[in-house]
């Protein structure tokens, strides 16, 4: 089974964003401080933020917000977060080309998310145990958008699903896995939604490691009307309606 061997030579991270101008500078930021923990002191580390048909001010946000990085910016109109993801992730590959894939790690979160200091060192140690992909779970950061209702019904959600190791829960906003294993699949999925989803199924197909890892959190906006029809906000919309059909709404 392929798997990291020592530390990976370049860590890098791909940012999505379609009109985030409420939420970037701090994603960037959390972001920037993950790549910056001392686990990750013997590697190159990269920043790809890919803008998608941005109208507001989320470039000059995501710019502003940043430490000692200099990410590389792409701008592009497909209104595709499969795309943009795919974007972001090619250019990381495209940077480790002269790498052995296995050395090289891709992590991706959303642009409403905040990620924790040790997140991509979180990641990293799953990957010396032998992961080849790890996904993390996410935690909403206040439900002022949302119907008292939608908390309830997300705990219980969650309740019945669990968190820990081996959790069902796949996010775009809490991924990571070896340049080897992504090549293996193809890349990522050109999806407008459920990409995620996707990629992670090809993973298990492919023989590869991935693991739902229940100690991997971000921290996630809990808008009630999100960028991607199948994201986050989605799922929250999905569990209302499905209770309101229960209860003859």
């Amino acid at each position: 089974m392929p798997k990291v061997t020592g530390d990976p030579q370049l860590v890098g991270v791909v940012i999505p964003a379609h009109e985030e101008e409420v939420h970037i500078a701090a994603c960037v930021a959390s972001v920037s401080r993950a790549l910056d923990h001392p686990d990750l002191a013997g590697s190159a580390t990269a920043l790809v933020i890919v803008l998608d048909d941005c109208t507001d001010g989320t470039g000059e946000r995501a710019l502003g917000a940043l430490g000692r990085f200099r990410p590389t910016v792409i701008e592009h109109s497909a209104r595709n977060v499969g795309l943009s993801r795919q974007a972001g992730l090619a250019t990381l590959m495209a940077a480790g080309s002269g790498l052995q894939p296995d050395r090289v790690w891709l992590a991706t979160t959303d642009a409403d998310t905040l990620v924790g200091e040790d997140w991509l060192a979180t990641q990293l140690a799953w990957a010396a145990t032998g992961a080849e992909a790890v996904a993390g779970t996410v935690v909403v950061d206040g439900w002022d958008e949302q119907p008292s209702r939608v908390r309830r019904l997300y705990g219980s959600h969650m309740a019945a699903l669990g968190q820990g190791m081996g959790h069902p829960h796949v996010h775009g906003a809490n991924l990571g896995l070896t340049g080897a294993a992504y090549k293996a699949v193809g890349g990522m999925p050109p999806l407008a939604a459920a990409e995620d989803h996707a990629l992670w199924a090809g993973l298990h197909r492919a023989g590869r490691r991935a693991l739902a890892v229940g100690n991997l959190p971000v921290i996630t906006s809990g808008r009630r009307e999100g960028r991607a029809p199948l994201g986050f906000s989605g799922l929250l919309r999905r569990l209302d309606t499905a209770s309101h059909r229960s209860h003859g709404g």
